[in-house]
């Protein structure tokens, strides 16, 4: 039989034990004598003052409770050792419901068999740290990569809109149609008038709607004697369609 030991440490109540290992195949078996006197030592270490059964009979009667396909010997330097497949470890340390056993089984059930069904081995290899940073820096600055492009993106499509918006604006001189009398108010003025609080995206896309209802309608609007981003006044009507219009996404 070809075979690759491999030595697992337990940390018991009486001290580290070692657990010795072998690979046959694809499959682990684990030195059944091992196993036996680890939990019986610390049985005597949690328990001092009880009786404890004689090593080689405690051995034995766990050897007699195995299927054969459960239990294999191997020469280990020139002595012959008794191993035990993964079902074999089960059906021993589940024979016994003493505290150290008890013990025994959260570790092999839930530390070593899920790190050698992972990994191969036991423990399993430690996590490179540096690499982990090295991803999640790597990933945060694709992130703000990704964010700073569609901020461009963004802020070029605010020019854009603005210029389009401006062409629209000069197009409305030659409209003359208004009521006598009536009053005109700027975007930002109406907003403060009509308590309303809008984004910038909201104010361009208000200042839009005003522009195409007064196109549209062929509705007089005026122009802004300052020099402003948004250059023109318009009707309490054109204001208030304009509005709606814009505020119909947030519904």
């Amino acid at each position: 039989m070809n075979i690759g030991k491999v030595a697992l440490y337990y940390e018991s109540t009486a001290g580290k034990s070692e657990i010795r290992t072998i690979n046959r195949g694809d499959e682990i078996l684990f030195s059944l004598s091992d196993v036996v006197r680890t939990i019986a030592a610390e049985n005597r270490a949690i328990n001092p003052s009880s009786q404890a059964r004689a090593f080689n009979g405690l051995l034995t009667a766990h050897a007699q409770a195995l299927e054969s396909d459960e239990l294999y010997s191997v020469i280990d330097n020139n002595v012959n050792e008794s191993y035990v497949t993964q079902a074999g470890l089960f059906r021993v340390i589940l024979r016994d419901s003493s505290p150290a056993c008890r013990k025994f089984q959260k570790w092999v059930l839930h530390e070593v068999l899920p790190s050698i069904q992972k990994y191969g081995t036991y423990p399993p290899p430690e996590k490179n740290n540096d690499s982990e940073i090295k991803k999640l820096v790597k990933l945060l600055l694709c992130e703000i990569e990704t964010r700073e492009q569609s901020e461009r993106e963004i802020k070029e499509k605010f020019v854009e809109h603005d210029n389009k918006l401006k062409l629209l604006s000069d197009g409305l001189e030659n409209i003359t149609s208004t009521i006598e009398g009536e009053k005109f108010y700027s975007i930002y003025e109406w907003a403060e008038v009509s308590e309303l609080d809008l984004s910038e995206s909201e104010f361009q896309l208000f200042f839009g709607w005003c522009l195409k209802i007064c196109a549209t309608e062929n509705i007089q609007s005026k122009k802004l004697a300052e020099s402003k981003k948004f250059d023109r006044a318009f009707s309490k009507y054109v204001l208030n369609n304009a509005i709606e219009q814009t505020l119909v996404k947030r519904k």
